[in-house]
């Protein structure tokens, strides 16, 4: 399943970015740039972790094209506490992402704009393990640092000219540290830099 999920991202991802090149020379308007923050709550798929926290920084770039296609480069981090019998242990995944966001085309005077996103990135994710007074006392952490893959969707709502709130659901894919996938649900809000 892994392998043909990743085929279906990086595919979307190509097409995307192919088809925004081959209209890049039209002129419905200059290209625009957005820098984007949010905060949100991570929902890990591995064993013994609780809901986590997540936090995103983005810059995007949407070209001057008649496509409703965008790119995203984003920093962000994630962190879950894990329970585990007489010792506290929290695992933190930090992210390198670029993706590509389509637009979904919209009919109507509706203000809210569905979009999908998808991706590549770089992950480092780590683990800390401390164990207390009652086991024998050891103090271990891990890393790994290796590629990963998301794909999600979320919805923008203008408030003001050049500010726009949002809401993503995404799902992130790992490779590091035995594959750790995870589930973002972040609100942001995104600002138009002014031309």
């Amino acid at each position: 399943m892994r392998p043909f999920v990743s085929a279906v991202i990086a595919s979307m991802s190509f097409a995307s970015f192919a088809f925004g090149q081959t209209r890049a020379a039209a002129t419905s308007g200059p290209s625009e740039f957005a820098v984007d923050g949010s905060l949100g709550f991570a929902v890990p798929s591995f064993d013994n972790s609780s809901l986590g926290l997540d936090l995103m920084g983005a810059f995007e770039w949407h070209p001057k094209s008649t496509l409703p296609v965008a790119f995203r480069g984003e920093i962000g981090y994630s962190y879950f506490g894990v329970s585990c019998d007489g010792c506290s242990a929290h695992s933190d995944i930090l992210r390198f992402d670029v993706d590509a966001l389509y637009d979904i085309p919209m009919h109507g005077s509706t203000k809210i704009q569905p979009y999908l996103l998808g991706g590549l990135g770089i992950y480092h994710v780590s683990v800390s393990i401390g164990c207390g007074p009652n086991v024998v006392v050891c103090d271990f952490g891990a890393s790994d640092t290796n590629l990963g893959i998301n794909l999600g969707g979320g919805l923008r709502y203008p408030f003001a000219p050049g500010l726009s709130g949002f809401f993503e659901l995404r799902w992130h894919e790992a490779f590091a540290a035995g594959d750790a996938a995870y589930f973002p649900f972040q609100f942001g809000v995104r600002y138009a830099i002014p031309k």
